[in-house]
């Protein structure tokens, strides 16, 4: 079975994630790729994204270099043309029998090439526009997208119950996905020293919350006064930039700006170097499908706390790998954070019980899973 996998605004194999538009999408593409070792499917991945091709056993990914990583969404929208172009060629060459497509710029591409040839797709999100605008032509091409679509591939329940509520999309269409993490990767670093730290991980925008992350850490920092503060991520989007400079302001009134560094984005090693030597993770983003961040944190043994309402509810057991609250301010989700700085025994129990957690959850799981998904509809 020839697919077609389609990420046209960024490239599931960057090396730096965590700025412009590098983020969990890139981290899943690249993953489940990689797990796909089945001869009975002949993979191959198109980006937009300038970017070194690559010629894999598993799989063929090749770019059409229309825009470098830097490139604004608004760029990208007006060369969608093109790339529409290039792809319809490539699947006329190729005979692509099924298209997997992610994002709403590459499932307008997915949507397209159906219309022209009648080759089906599947669509995961990643995100939605209805996440941060209640108003935009993005919402009405998703739902077009959606409309349109073969199947869709939602990343847990709540974005399953959010497709079916605002986007009016039919239960029989969903198909929850959960992803996964590579425990063999992200894994706690034997003689690793710890830091009184908490860790951000996430590209800086409004709709991922880090300015939220400050009240922890100050209410944190009454307690501990080593405590440190580290942001992982650069600025993107149209307002990723203007977002540091209010986080920074306000650090800087607080005069803790010595305890507070960004690391900007970082390779995969990088990242997981950062997770081994914080003690909490905190996460603030409103607005997820999944929450990859978990899983990885997890994974190093590192809890996560959030306020996050909706997936990381799934993932996260209060009080076993993590906390969720619906404020930075909970007295429940504070103590769970002292308990972890000053009692080892607690941090080393709660290390155990997000280890266990993380091994629910593999990649190789959710390639399974997918491939079902597959010859669902080859067969349908």
């Amino acid at each position: 079975m020839k697919i077609l996998h389609l990420s046209y605004h960024t490239s599931p194999f960057t090396k730096q994630l965590g700025s412009n538009d590098a983020g969990g999408l890139n981290v899943y593409i690249k993953n489940i790729i990689e797990n796909f070792d089945d001869a009975d499917f002949n993979i191959s991945v198109l980006t937009g994204e300038k970017s070194e091709a690559l010629e894999e056993k598993k799989f063929n990914f090749s770019s059409f270099s229309l825009f470098d990583k830097t490139s604004s969404i608004d760029e990208k929208i007006l060369l969608l043309p093109e790339f529409i172009e290039l792809v319809t060629e490539f699947v006329k060459v190729n005979q692509i029998e099924l298209i997997h497509a992610h994002y709403w710029l590459s499932g307008i591409v997915a949507k397209e090439i159906k219309s022209k040839f009648g080759i089906p797709y599947i669509f995961t999100a990643h995100s939605y526009g209805k996440f941060i605008d209640e108003d935009s032509k993005r919402i009405v091409s998703e739902y077009q997208i959606l409309s349109n679509a073969d199947l869709i591939t939602s990343s847990s329940k709540f974005e399953y119950n959010f497709l079916n509520q605002n986007y009016e999309t039919p239960e029989q269409k969903l198909r929850i996905l959960y992803p996964g993490v590579d425990v063999d990767l992200f894994k706690p670093k034997t003689n690793n020293v710890k830091e009184n730290a908490l860790l951000v991980v996430g590209r800086i925008q409004p709709q991922k919350g880090q300015i939220n992350t400050l009240k922890l850490f100050y209410k944190l920092h009454i307690l501990f006064p080593d405590l440190k503060l580290y942001f992982i991520g650069g600025p993107s989007g149209n307002d990723g930039k203007e977002y540091l400079q209010n986080i920074e302001r306000e650090i800087e009134q607080t005069g803790l700006k010595n305890k507070v560094r960004f690391l900007n984005s970082a390779s995969q090693e990088q990242l997981i170097n950062e997770y081994n030597k914080a003690k909490i993770v905190v996460h603030a983003s409103q607005y997820e499908t999944f929450g990859l961040v978990v899983l990885e944190a997890n994974s190093c043994g590192v809890p996560v706390v959030s306020i996050n309402q909706g997936p990381l509810k799934e993932t996260i057991v209060n009080g076993q790998n993590g906390f969720v609250a619906e404020t930075f301010e909970d007295e429940n989700l504070v103590l769970f954070c002292k308990n972890i700085l000053s009692d080892s025994k607690y941090q080393s129990q709660t290390q155990l019980n997000c280890l266990n957690i993380a091994k629910q959850y593999e990649w190789k799981n959710t390639v399974k899973q997918l491939k079902e998904i597959y010859q669902e509809l080859k067969f349908s």
